[in-house]
């Protein structure tokens, strides 16, 4: 069995243990459910926005269905043809994992079939303890490591801020905090940790729990690359600041970073673009050079920069 396939089983199983709250589901309302789940991990918001009439109404035609579908699978994606799609269902339902409602001859009729999760599932999860959600998370990027350091706490963070801590950008944590803050997103730094555990501990359990990590790679202090390190090998969404481009390693100088003189109003509102669009971006990864964010243009000292090997 291919990883896609894995993860496809998982999606469904999660879509219908969590979405469809004990409520019947037809196969074609869960394939357009389980589709629109992957589009949102797989591609940017504005292709979400995008989409095409939902499957979930019943008399749509069974060619609409397979055309609507087909025409919206992104490269190296999952396949959520219909044929393919129940396959997977009947799967499923030969495991006793799904129970499947009436048998139907076409493609149609199977789409309107019921579809609704087996408690043979629910104790079978509950038995091996393993996570449903995380499987549904994996992608072919995803690997299975064992950290250096001890299973993290859950921290309560929604912005983790890498930095020095230097008299010099306590302004520019300010801003920081005052930016996220209009976004209601607490934030919250290292050394303002108090567990009573090793710090760098402390600093593994924030990077783990943060949705958004800010990196300000001003004066090259190895603690913040040592921490960005382990963000990036997370899959952390991380925004790059510098006050000075040469402070940005040549490794690193392929993300987009924002270079700021001082923390003004222009560079509050460049910031608040960045993390505003990771918020609404699902999935988890740094912006790197496909992303369309771009900070104002009236001023050149406050932008989002991104080396290519050709003018680096």
């Amino acid at each position: 069995m291919t990883q896609n396939h894995v993860r496809l089983n998982a999606m469904i199983l999660y879509t219908l243990r969590t979405f469809a709250g004990g409520k019947n589901l037809t196969v074609g309302q869960l394939l357009e459910r389980v589709r629109k789940d992957d589009l949102q991990a797989s591609v940017s918001s504005s292709t979400s926005d995008a989409l095409a009439p939902s499957l979930l109404t019943s008399s749509i035609s069974t060619t609409t269905i397979m055309t609507d579908v087909q025409s919206r699978i992104p490269a190296n994606s999952l396949d959520f043809s219909p044929g393919p799609f129940f396959k997977r269902i009947q799967t499923l339902n030969d495991l006793g994992l799904v129970s499947l409602g009436r048998r139907g001859l076409l493609v149609r009729d199977n789409l309107r079939r019921i579809v609704s999760i087996a408690p043979k599932f629910i104790e079978l999860q509950a038995e091996l303890g393993f996570s449903l959600t995380d499987t549904w998370r994996r992608g072919q990027d995803t690997i299975n490591i064992t950290p250096s350091f001890p299973a993290p706490t859950q921290v309560a963070i929604d912005v983790f801020v890498i930095m020095p801590f230097s008299k010099e950008l306590e302004p520019t944590y300010a801003a920081i905090r005052d930016v996220c803050g209009k976004l209601s997103l607490n934030v919250i730094r290292g050394n303002e940790l108090f567990e009573a555990t090793h710090v760098i501990n402390d600093i593994w359990s924030a990077i783990c729990s943060a949705k958004i990590i800010i990196c300000d790679c001003s004066g090259r202090n190895p603690n913040v690359f040592y921490e960005l390190g382990i963000a990036h090998t997370l899959g952390k969404k991380v925004l790059l600041l510098t006050q000075q481009e040469g402070d940005i390693p040549f490794d690193l100088r392929h993300w987009r970073h924002l270079i700021y003189n001082k923390p003004d109003e222009l560079f509050r509102n460049s910031l608040l673009s960045g993390v505003a669009r990771y918020i609404s971006t699902p999935g988890s990864s740094s912006l790197s050079k496909d992303s369309s964010l771009k900070a104002p243009t009236t001023d050149k000292a406050h932008r989002f920069e991104r080396k290519t090997p050709a003018n680096q």
